[in-house]
């Protein structure tokens, strides 16, 4: 019976590892494509605030139509 209780001990050990070995990954990469979601984002704003300096301020979406 002790040897059934640690051949199950055992299985349990093993299937939480493969877990945390798993998770620990999708971890790994969801952090990369944070990483990478925030380095295009600042890279967006900067492009944005260029596009605003070059116009003068107004961007094209401000700007009201020729036929006004």
């Amino acid at each position: 019976m002790d040897e059934t209780r640690i051949n199950e001990l055992e299985s349990k050990v093993a299937h939480l590892e493969r877990h945390i070995t798993e998770q620990d990954s999708e971890i790994y990469k969801l952090c990369r494509r944070l990483e990478q979601s925030d380095l295009k984002l600042d890279r967006l704003k900067q492009q944005l605030d260029a596009l605003s300096q070059n116009s003068g301020g107004d961007l094209p979406a401000n700007e009201r139509p020729p036929h006004y």
